[in-house]
C-alpha cells in the first residue's frame, strides 16, 4: 500500500542506510504508490537500482522524474536524488520514459550531475539571496560558472547506446527539445555554452547592479544609527544640566 511505502522513508532517508538495490515485485504501482515511493527516496544517498512494476500512468513516472530532478528551485534541484541510476520495470510497456532515463544516465556521474541539472532547468539565477555577502561572493560565483563551462566541454558521459558524449551535448539536446522554434539541426554543445555565458552575464549583472543599492542602504543605516546616538547624547546632557540647575 501507499502507507506501507511511506513507512520505508525512515529507513531510506537515514544517513546509515546502505541499501543499494530495492525490489518490489507483484505490486501494482498506482499514482499514489509511485508518489509515496518517490517521497520515501528523497534524501537517500545509497540506493542505485530500483525494480518495480511499471507505473499505471504518466503521473506515476512524473513522481520519479521529480525525485531525480526537482525543478521548483535551484536549491531543490541541487538536493534532488543524484544516486539512483537504474529503474527496471515489469509491465506492458517495460520502457522507462526518456524524461526519467535521461536523469538516470546523468546520475552515473555524481560529481557533475547537480551542476548539469541546474543548467538544464533554471534559465535565471536569482542572486538576491547572496547579496548579504556583497562583493565577497562574486569570485565564488565566477568560479562556479568557470567550473560549469569545463564540465560542459571537457567531461563526458556514456549514453544508453554506448556513445561517449560531452555533458554539454545532453544539456543542449534538452534545451532544443524545450525550444520548439529551433527545428533545424544545431550544435548542442555550442548551444549549451552560449546559454551558460548568457546566464553568467545575467547573474553578474544582477549582483553588481545591486551593490550600489546595498552601499546606499548601508550608509543610510549607519547615518541613522549615528544620528540616533547623537540625539541620545544630547538628551542625556540636557537632563544633566537640568538636574544641576535644580540642585543649585
Amino acid at each position: 500500500t501507499a502507507g506501507g511505502l511511506r513507512s520505508l522513508s525512515t529507513l531510506l532517508q537515514s544517513e546509515s542506510c546502505c541499501l543499494e538495490v530495492l525490489r518490489l515485485h507483484n505490486m501494482d504501482i498506482t499514482d499514489e504508490k509511485a508518489s509515496a515511493l518517490a517521497d520515501a527516496l528523497v534524501g537517500n544517498t545509497s540506493l542505485e537500482k530500483l525494480v518495480i512494476n511499471e507505473p499505471t500512468s504518466s503521473s506515476g513516472w512524473s513522481a520519479f522524474s521529480r525525485l531525480l530532478c526537482n525543478t521548483s528551485t535551484i536549491s531543490n534541484t541541487h538536493c534532488s536524488n543524484h544516486t539512483l541510476t537504474q529503474i527496471h520495470c515489469h509491465g506492458y510497456g517495460e520502457e522507462v520514459p526518456r524524461s526519467v532515463e535521461r536523469y538516470l544516465e546523468m546520475n552515473k556521474y555524481q560529481e557533475h550531475v547537480a551542476t548539469t541539472k541546474i543548467l538544464m532547468h533554471h534559465p535565471v539565477f536569482n542572486m538576491e539571496t547572496f547579496f548579504q555577502w556583497k562583493l565577497k561572493f562574486l569570485p565564488v560565483l565566477l568560479a562556479w560558472f568557470h567550473e560549469a563551462m569545463s564540465v560542459l566541454i571537457l567531461e563526458e558521459l556514456t549514453d544508453g547506446e554506448g556513445y561517449r558524449l560531452p555533458f554539454g551535448y545532453l544539456v543542449g539536446e534538452f534545451l532544443s527539445e524545450c525550444d520548439t522554434s529551433k527545428l533545424e539541426s544545431v550544435d548542442h554543445v555550442s548551444q549549451a555554452c552560449d546559454v551558460l555565458l548568457t546566464r553568467k552575464l545575467s547573474s553578474v549583472y544582477q549582483f553588481v547592479r545591486a551593490m550600489p543599492l546595498l552601499v546606499v542602504d548601508g550608509y543610510c543605516s549607519q547615518d541613522l544609527t549615528r544620528g540616533s546616538r547623537k540625539r541620545k547624547r544630547i538628551l542625556q546632557q540636557s537632563r544633566k544640566m537640568s538636574n544641576g540647575r535644580k540642585r543649585s
